[in-house]
């Protein structure tokens, strides 16, 4: 009966050692993990962080209704009413919502005017030319 007692005993004190091991561990984990939180280690501030404030330059719904701006493009040089540093959005969707019925691409210049630069239904259009390919 001793034996058995002795064995006991001993994985008694493997077991509370174990626990004990445990805890301290944690505990080490728990304070590298503060320490690092309070250091000032945490990742660097974005880019877009100072950037919070929403401004409206203007609206991409022409009269026709068309939403859904989809397709964006900065037009790179001036040709025909197209002007270098003008914005072109694409409106995917027309006044019903309907997805890929739009018709319309407005043009928003830097100055906030924006009117309507293309429309599918009737013809009219930028009056520009611009090769596919040409920079």
């Amino acid at each position: 009966m001793s034996g058995y007692r002795e064995f006991s005993a001993h994985r008694s004190r493997v077991a509370s050692r174990r626990r004990l091991g445990v805890a301290t561990l944690t505990l080490l984990l728990i304070g590298i993990a503060l320490a690092v939180a309070s250091s000032g280690l945490a990742a660097p501030p974005t880019f877009i962080g100072p950037m919070n404030g929403i401004q409206t330059i203007a609206s991409t719904v022409p009269k026709s209704g068309d939403v859904n701006p989809y397709g964006v493009a900065v037009v790179p040089a001036s040709v025909g009413d197209l002007v270098a540093g003008d914005v072109l959005v694409s409106n995917f969707n027309n006044h019903r919502n309907l997805q890929g019925t739009g018709t319309t691409i407005v043009q928003i210049s830097p100055s906030r005017e924006a009117r309507v630069c293309s429309r599918r239904s009737n013809r009219t259009s930028c009056r520009a030319s611009v090769p596919v390919g040409s920079d």
